[in-house]
């Protein structure tokens, strides 16, 4: 027969080889349904996360598409300078010495114009504005 010392040491191995198994598999005595439930939560919220990551990335595309959209607008003003037009000379000058008082296609007309008008102040190209 097995001595007293051997019994328990038996038995110290066996209640630690029993709290490792526990550790490594699910504890058997809750219920297989509260198992089903925390992975159906878990999915739950993989599901929202993703939906709204799709939504941030759409809001982002959006924002960029204004952005863009903002920039070609701020850029329009700057291409027709360049890009000129029929009238490409403005005679400035008033009573006060500000506004245009003519446009002209040249600068020889510019000029004769100019020399009609008392208070103007000179001619110009198109989108230089002397003050």
């Amino acid at each position: 027969m097995a001595e007293k010392n051997e019994i328990k040491d038996i038995v110290a191995e066996l209640i630690q080889l029993r709290i490792a198994i526990a550790g490594l598999n699910p504890d058997p005595i809750s219920p297989i349904e509260a198992y089903r439930e925390e992975k159906q939560i878990a999915l739950d919220a993989t599901k929202t996360l993703a939906a709204s990551t799709k939504s941030l990335m759409r809001a982002t595309w959006a924002l960029v598409g204004v952005t863009v959209l903002l920039a070609i607008a701020a850029l329009g003003p700057a291409v027709e300078t360049f890009r000129g037009r029929q009238d490409e000379w403005v005679l400035y000058g008033s009573e006060n010495g500000y506004g245009a008082t003519g446009m002209f296609q040249t600068l020889e007309a510019c000029r004769a114009a100019e020399k009609r008008a008392p208070y103007s102040r000179g001619c110009f190209p198109r989108g230089v504005n002397p003050r």
